[in-house]
């Protein structure tokens, strides 16, 4: 009866773990009941068997820690539809939730310990010989520091390079610049461990700094994800149920109504058209197939419906960060020197009115052509409006507005121009509890 969770929290309380087999209809659930004056255990399986023409929905049940079990009367369907709807209003008299109202699939992509290693092994991080989660934050600030000054001796190297000046002085200087690239390099290896396969080569490229530049942030968003918990808690709970709790989401499957004629189902087709729209023109209508859409709510989360400027926007980001956004937020991130690190207009957390330019940050090619889009309700107040000269990785809108700044506009080539107003339209008609916050209604393009 044992197997993966299927569901981390149920509508009753008497509920304590539901268990998919990994077959389509079969599931272990666990009830807490009581028996001869003493809290029992009690296990009832349920599964559908095929039978040539006719299907069949067995059942059994017993006491956990007790090998003897009862096995109920088959109940016989003339069709698999049949045996279909009984499995599933039996599961939710047992549940008081709704078969396919289960997230267990997102939860599971989310959790993925295989995505996080195939992730860090592409870049070759060592993380059997130092876990992500025991690196320090003092580790990831140095090695930050280290990759800036990584950087700007690749600068003066290729300026070197391409300098027509006196070639025994720019030899000389080109050694000194490789002397400094290795010792940093090295220095860095020593903090961040990698993998040492045959002989290792780390030439002076800037393909392989910005390949640790990309390591050093999927190694901050996996550190934000609730790691595994002490065995002594696991004797006690079920891991998803207790990374459920981390979390500390409200999460609604909405993919569930797409067909029929609720408030919800009008929710869904709405968020799918709206994602629709989102598609750049340079890429093909059907670029990725949506397989659900869910409602995420923080349970503590606060009303902001007295700032202005909210808008719905875009985030992409890897699978393997999202557990640590969903439990701690998005963060801006808090290592000084991490904002070199290709962001266009310096320290901050990015959104796009565009859905497949936010793919691009995805990570598909990790994650088995999964990817995970957030669209986010932003408080973006007075926006500074910039465009492609002013990029810089250094860019601090503070200086050029001061306390008056809140966010940074950046104007894309097309789309929406953020003086006209009708580019943008109240997101109401998707949900009424969104009433005051605007969502683009024309051709996007404008990155924020």
């Amino acid at each position: 009866m044992a197997g993966p969770i299927a569901e981390p929290k149920t509508g009753t309380g008497k509920v304590r773990k539901v268990r998919h087999s990994g077959k389509e209809y079969e599931v272990t659930i666990q009830q807490a009941r009581k028996r001869n004056g003493q809290d029992r255990m009690r296990v009832y399986n349920m599964k559908i068997q095929s039978l040539g023409h006719q299907f069949q929905l067995v059942t059994e049940w017993g006491w956990l820690g007790r090998i003897s079990r009862v096995i109920g009367i088959p109940v016989v369907a003339a069709s698999e539809e049949e045996a279909v709807a009984v499995f599933k209003k039996k599961f939710y008299d047992k549940t008081k939730l709704n078969w396919s109202d289960r997230i267990q699939d997102l939860l599971r992509l989310v959790f993925d310990e295989d995505l996080v290693e195939t992730s860090l092994d592409k870049y070759g991080y060592n993380w059997r010989m130092l876990p992500v989660h025991q690196l320090t934050d003092h580790t990831l600030r140095e090695s930050a520091k280290i990759l800036r000054d990584w950087r700007d001796h690749l600068k003066e190297l290729k300026k070197l390079e391409t300098e027509e000046a006196e070639r025994e002085e720019s030899e000389t200087k080109m050694k000194v610049e490789r002397k400094e690239i290795k010792q940093l390099r090295e220095k860095y290896r020593f903090m961040i461990p990698h993998k040492v396969v045959g002989r290792v080569r780390l030439g002076f490229a800037i393909d392989s700094f910005e390949n640790e530049v990309k390591l050093l942030q999927l190694i901050q968003g996996i550190r934000a994800t609730p790691s595994m918990p002490p065995c002594s808690v696991l004797e006690k709970e079920n891991l998803l149920d207790w990374q459920y709790d981390k979390l500390g989401m409200e999460i609604e499957n909405l993919s569930t109504q797409s067909t029929q004629s609720t408030a919800k189902g009008a929710e869904y087709n709405s968020l799918l058209q709206l994602y629709i729209r989102s598609i750049d023109k340079i890429y093909p209508s059907d670029l990725y197939k949506v397989k659900g859409i869910f409602r995420l709510k923080k349970k503590d989360e606060i009303d902001n419906r007295h700032v202005e400027n909210r808008r719905l926007l875009w985030h992409g980001t890897r699978c393997i960060t999202v557990a640590g956004i969903l439990s701690q937020g998005l963060r801006v991130p808090h290592y000084s020197d991490m904002r070199f690190l290709k962001a266009k207009f310096g320290n901050g957390i990015y959104f796009t009115d565009t859905a497949s330019f936010a793919t691009e940050y995805c990570g598909t090619n990790d994650s088995d052509g999964h990817a995970l889009l957030f669209l986010c309700e932003v408080a973006l107040g007075e926006m500074l409006h910039c465009d492609d000269k002013d990029a810089d990785p250094k860019f601090d809108p503070k200086k050029r507005l001061g306390e008056k700044c809140h966010s940074t506009l950046g104007i894309g080539r097309y789309g929406p121009r953020a003086d006209v107003e009708v580019d943008w339209r109240d997101a109401k008609f998707i949900d009424e509890r969104l009433r005051g916050i605007r969502v683009v209604s024309l051709i996007p393009g404008t990155i924020l």
